[in-house]
């Protein structure tokens, strides 16, 4: 180690930090700066999704039948090369709506417009090709979404078969190896096993699978959320550059309300499966809010510590979305409770008119 002259307090083992002028600024680096948006080309029209299970299923069905109420009359647009941010607490609503517009889950009522076409009753085995190729995913999780026995490049290739790509083998692995350029992986690795990847590089090998049939829809399911932080910061990146590439339209769900804050044009909150605030980012991040957005705002932590915040705690978890609070679904006395437990008389009503659950 080498003791840098100024600075009692630094040393290095560069050989050659001599040659560095320490007078000569840092150049930052190329903004991400928001690609132009097209026209609309999803649009979600009082989307319902419903699931009936056993009113005593924990303790053996009794023959009655209860509906849990997993997404209640969603609707919004999303435009080419936009990122819709979606955010809420666990339960509220947001991994069973990516379900239903992958086709995993069909809806209950409602409609999904893709370029005009309806899909919200169409499974995605009975999607056609492009369909499917058009609208894909990046998973949470980068350890289970490969498959451990087969080669990272073979994993690609296989893709691009199911989405019909290219009329040869040497077409599809020609595209392999472009998808590995353009999520920034060396080409060496086609021939590794997932095994020999870190976490980061294996949701980039994931990111690049979505892109292999050229997809227009791409819905991120909290794709950073098992990354270290460093890590996180470049694959959100990488996101980035690709969709001002492609002109992609990405459905970003998160928890990380600071990722979303960077990267998003607009940002919608569930709570208990409905939208209770929809607009652009600074217009969500800037009061007035809905309570719900505003609690969950309070929890995002604040570099500068001359800034003093206030912090709003909600204790108890989501309401049962099969029991949902009376008059309301978002009352802070009622989250963790049932119907049952929930006394609401004229006063608790009038009360809780400021807080509605539609899109302001």
């Amino acid at each position: 180690m080498f003791p840098i002259e100024r600075d009692d307090l630094h040393f290095s083992r560069c050989s050659r930090f001599q040659n560095i002028d320490w007078s000569n600024p840092t150049v930052t680096s190329a903004s991400n700066s928001k690609s132009e948006l097209g026209d609309v080309i999803l649009k979600i029209d009082k989307l319902k999704k419903y699931y009936e299970v056993a009113a005593n299923a924990l303790f053996g069905s009794t023959g009655e039948k209860r509906l849990v109420k997993a997404n209640e009359t969603i609707s919004f647009e999303a435009r080419e090369g936009e990122t819709l941010a979606i955010v809420g607490e666990s339960g509220s609503g947001k991994s069973t709506f990516a379900k239903v517009l992958m086709g995993l889950e069909t809806a209950t009522d409602g409609q999904i417009l893709f370029d005009g076409n309806n899909i919200e009753h169409t499974s995605v085995e009975d999607r056609d090709t492009q369909t499917v190729a058009d609208i894909q995913m990046v998973f949470q999780n980068p350890f289970d979404t490969l498959n451990p026995s087969m080669l990272v490049g073979r994993q690609i290739i296989r893709a691009l078969e199911i989405l019909k790509f290219g009329s040869s083998d040497l077409e599809r692995s020609e595209r392999m190896l472009e998808l590995l350029d353009l999520v920034k992986l060396p080409r060496a690795f086609s021939e590794r096993m997932p095994r020999q990847l870190s976490g980061g590089q294996k949701q980039r090998v994931g990111i690049g699978r979505a892109f292999a049939g050229g997809a227009r829809i791409v819905v991120a399911d909290e794709p950073v959320s098992a990354l270290d932080v460093s890590v996180q910061a470049a694959v959100t990146d990488l996101l980035m550059e690709i969709q001002r590439k492609k002109k992609t339209t990405l459905l970003f769900i998160s928890h990380d309300l600071s990722i979303v804050r960077y990267l998003s044009d607009r940002v919608m909150v569930m709570y208990l499966g409905h939208v209770v605030e929809l607009g652009t980012t600074d217009q969500v991040f800037s009061p007035p809010y809905h309570p719900y957005t505003q609690a969950l705002l309070s929890a995002v932590p604040i570099a500068d510590t001359s800034v003093e915040k206030k912090s709003i705690v909600l204790e108890g978890d989501i309401p049962s979305a099969m029991d949902p609070p009376v008059d309301a679904h978002f009352r802070p006395d009622a989250i963790g409770k049932s119907a049952s437990q929930i006394t609401c008389g004229k006063q608790d009503s009038q009360k809780i008119s400021i807080w509605p659950t539609d899109i302001i």
